[in-house]
């Protein structure tokens, strides 16, 4: 399914549920310390909260406050994920009881400047524009209904759907930066009446920056 494509980890499919077990162990470039990094208690409240996701009863967070430089491969499409910055992250996987109901993958990175998460966030949101429509493991895939997502300044946000000739909805992700904090939440299924899946990405999107600001301070 789409969201297994190529090597990614955060596998977002109804056939595969995504993982959340981080980022990859560091690798020898990664620093062991970075300015600002939070203890692991800390960065678990840099999280959506169980209250942010009524109707999502089954809800695994992952956090592991490790300093790693490997980026979501996901995030690549067919370009770069990003620069190799020391960051640390944390991961959600949400879902409802009811066969066909949105899941929702949330993915937190902390940096150490909003410099850096800056400059990773810059060339993430500019790959849907660099890989409109790409093959990924024998599967042409296609960027549909990329658009900016509208968050309080200074904050930045896009979404956009991955959809391949046999997936219809596909992989939906909406992608933020807010300070040293970037945010991706991505998913597929039905969303809460009346909502599309895009703006029900983007309204916990919002609330997604706000906590993860609050936790990062």
């Amino acid at each position: 399914m789409l969201g297994c494509l190529g090597a990614i980890t955060a596998c977002s499919s109804p056939a595969h549920e995504p993982a959340v077990d981080g980022p990859a162990a560091p690798t020898a470039a990664a620093s062991m310390s970075m300015t600002g990094a939070l203890p692991a208690a800390r960065l678990r409240t840099a999280l959506l909260q169980a209250a942010d996701l009524p109707g999502l009863p089954e809800q695994r967070p992952h956090v592991d406050a490790t300093v790693t430089t490997e980026q979501p491969p996901q995030l690549g499409l067919c370009a770069s994920a990003g620069p190799r910055l020391p960051h640390q992250s944390a991961n959600l996987y949400a879902k409802g009881t009811t066969p066909g109901q949105a899941t929702v993958f949330e993915s937190v990175g902390v940096y150490s400047t909003a410099a850096d998460a800056d400059a990773v966030y810059a060339v993430q949101a500019a790959n849907p524009t660099r890989c409109p429509s790409y093959d990924a493991g024998g599967t042409r895939v296609r960027v549909a209904d990329l658009a900016a997502v509208p968050v309080p300044a200074p904050a930045r946000a896009v979404h956009y759907r991955l959809v391949t000739p046999d997936v219809v909805s596909g992989d939906v992700r909406t992608l933020g930066v807010s300070g040293r904090i970037i945010v991706l939440i991505s998913g597929y299924g039905r969303p809460p009446a009346g909502q599309t899946l895009l703006g029900y990405q983007s309204g916990l999107l919002a609330k997604a920056l706000l906590q993860a600001g609050t936790a990062a301070g």
